[in-house]
């Protein structure tokens, strides 16, 4: 499904400012008028006459040129932030006699406001199309985009723009964001008490799949002896990971006092919180949204056009800061048993999981954009000690 740009309305009009070239031929004009007065060449002065009126036929041509040119945009509905959307631009002549000539278009939906797209010449309801591709890299909808046309027709003696805003009807969800511990849908993250290193611990609670290898971290109790005998190698019996009944996505902006907020945290959780989203999605499990930024109205998601109406609830979110934990609470009382709960913050963990109550029926998942920021810091520095391996 694409969408068109609409433009905002009085866009500005510079010009006809006179160019480098321009402001030469004057000079050579007043040079050749003054050199015939002073020597009673009326040939200069002709000559001298001319050139003005050259430049001053050039200067309604300008005038006039870009006058009734359109600009069409044409590009997906929606989009996330990051990735690359094809777009389509459509420049129309004018209706009048002789069209438009050396127009050229800049616009920061394309991703860049120097050379743009350029037409030598737009005959009278001609339509020019130009197909290109662009990345959105910032959340919203529809975003405002700069623009500006510009012609230097003819001859290069003046130039004239014309620039304004377009609103484009795109809504640009947050680019989506898996924390490393939840990309593998069969291992889950435990904290162990080693300075605040998370170590990967196996979920055998599922059904029985089979054999395979040895790995580190796996428990003793579950080394197949028998054959490990016959195998010459060390064997383990592997769980498939259950699922739970039903999945809830929580998220909250509380600050308490001192806490202190790093810089586009908001940004990064709701990246976070898309990741989750779009993970969940893919289980085929009930899942719920709930956050601060939409007054804690629970958002659920049981069919595939649901995941799109979430999304962009995420996309107009705004950053709401508060001090009062207690919908939170209350809303952790409203999830069924049995099932896993997600707790996306800007705000470190040391600040508000402390105050959590315990939740014995549940499986609570706290995230935090600080934490994972230092853990990923101490992964990468981790595998470029042991060069690359795990």
């Amino acid at each position: 499904m694409a969408s068109t740009a609409t433009h905002l309305p009085q866009p500005r009009r510079y010009g006809p400012v006179l160019s480098r070239r321009g402001w030469f031929l004057v000079v050579v004009a007043v040079g050749m008028v003054a050199a015939g007065v002073w020597w009673h060449e009326a040939a200069l002065v002709h000559m001298g006459m001319f050139v003005v009126g050259v430049v001053g036929a050039a200067w309604w041509l300008a005038r006039v040129n870009l006058d009734g040119v359109g600009v069409e945009r044409v590009a997906p509905a929606s989009a996330f932030v990051g990735e690359w959307i094809p777009v389509t631009v459509r420049l129309t002549g004018p209706d009048r006699r002789g069209g438009a000539w050396g127009v050229e278009l800049s616009d920061e939906l394309l991703g860049f406001l120097g050379e743009g797209v350029a037409a030598r010449g737009l005959r009278p309801g001609e339509r020019r199309e130009y197909l290109g591709q662009t990345r959105l890299r910032k959340r919203g909808v529809s975003p405002l985009f700069r623009w500006e046309l510009k012609s230097s027709f003819p001859g290069g003696i003046w130039a004239v723009r014309r620039s304004g805003w377009h609103a484009m009807p795109v809504t640009v969800f947050p680019r989506p964001v898996i924390p490393m511990e939840l990309t593998d849908p069969g291992v889950v993250m435990d904290e162990v008490d080693d300075g605040g290193q998370w170590q990967p611990t196996p979920d055998w609670g599922g059904d029985y799949l089979g054999i395979r290898d040895f790995q580190a971290g796996d428990p003793i109790k579950h080394i197949h002896w028998q054959a490990s005998a016959r195998a010459q190698r060390l064997v383990v019996r592997e769980f498939d990971r259950r699922l739970p009944s039903s999945q809830a996505l929580f998220f909250h902006s509380w600050q308490p006092q001192g806490a202190r907020r790093l810089p586009d945290a908001f940004e990064s959780a709701l990246e976070l919180l898309t990741g989750l989203l779009m993970r969940c999605s893919q289980e085929a499990v009930p899942v719920t949204v709930a956050a601060d930024f939409t007054g804690w109205r629970t958002v659920s998601l049981n069919r595939a056009s649901d995941v799109g109406e979430t999304l962009s609830l995420l996309a107009a979110a705004k950053w709401q800061p508060t001090d009062d934990l207690s919908p939170l609470l209350e809303k952790l009382g409203t999830v069924p048993a049995e099932s896993h709960v997600y707790i996306v913050s800007d705000t470190p963990l040391r600040h508000w999981q402390p105050l959590l109550p315990p939740c014995p029926h549940l499986t609570v998942t706290c995230l935090s954009v600080g934490e994972l920021r230092r853990r990923q810091a101490f992964q990468a520095a981790r595998a470029g000690v042991t060069g690359g391996k795990p």
